[in-house]
């Protein structure tokens, strides 16, 4: 007998692949039984359409933000990362967002499977509600130009599904952190950052060169007008005359008459 054709899933839930898979495990990374799921997990995102995974996460976030506690608050300010922790029953198979920085990037050929994966990504993500407790994403390929090793990335931005929790040793103790399996990473390099604030400072000085200008034309223009104004009250001063001059020369007619 053929085996039983994969169960139908949707861009909103891969649930129904995940039955047999148990939210946790005792032991630490991917065990030899998963494999086949796995990869077909990570074929199924690298093929998908990342706008439509994008909507459902969307659609998901705003299903959570409803049912929480931080209801009131901000869409945008809604702890993921906290709420995945506290309710990961809730979370698994589920499309989710997480926006923040990477600690450690590794490249690594894939084993082998029947899926056409040729490559592992694997990045450990920091958000700002995780503080040091990391999301282990996984993913076929890598932004152009994506630093790889032990080393700070910011502005980075996953989307993807909630496999299940990975259970890691840190400290020699089994900690765990959510594994989502990404269909599309996001990143902002450094150097586009610092050009785009180069922009905007550009664009500050210019505005301040202008008005700069402007006011040194405007004092210009007001000087002129005052120095116009000035030489207009000379002259107009040099034209009256004294009052008692003025007197004086009406009254010289009359006294030219008198002596005639």
């Amino acid at each position: 007998m053929p085996p039983d054709p994969p169960a139908r899933v949707t861009y909103d839930s891969i649930q129904p692949w995940l039955t047999e898979i148990p939210l946790k495990t005792a032991r630490p990374g991917i065990q030899p039984e998963e494999g086949e799921l796995y990869y077909r997990l990570l074929a199924f995102v690298r093929d998908a359409d990342p706008v439509e995974i994008q909507k459902a996460a969307d659609r998901f976030l705003k299903e959570r933000h409803e049912k929480s506690k931080s209801k009131n608050r901000p869409l945008k300010d809604f702890p993921v990362f906290v709420d995945l922790y506290q309710h990961p029953e809730d979370y698994q198979g589920r499309p989710v967002t997480m926006r923040g920085h990477v600690q450690r990037a590794v490249v690594s050929k894939a084993g082998k499977n029947e899926d056409g994966v040729e490559q592992l990504c694997e990045l450990w993500l920091f958000t700002d509600d995780s503080q040091t407790n990391p999301t282990v994403v996984m993913s076929t390929k890598l932004p152009p130009g994506f630093p790889v090793g032990e080393q700070t990335t910011d502005q980075v931005s996953v989307t993807g599904y909630v496999y299940r929790l990975y259970t890691y040793e840190a400290r020699d103790t089994g900690r765990f952190a959510p594994l989502l399996m990404a269909s599309s990473i996001q990143w902002t390099p450094a150097a586009k950052r610092e050009s785009g604030g180069v922009g905007w400072g550009l664009l500050i000085l210019g505005t301040a060169a202008m008005l700069f200008v402007s006011l040194i034309i405007a004092s210009i223009f007001h000087e002129n007008w005052m120095n116009q104004r000035e030489q207009e009250r000379r002259s107009l001063n040099g034209e009256l005359k004294d009052p008692a001059q003025v007197m004086e020369q009406l009254q010289e007619p009359e006294k030219s008459r008198d002596k005639g």
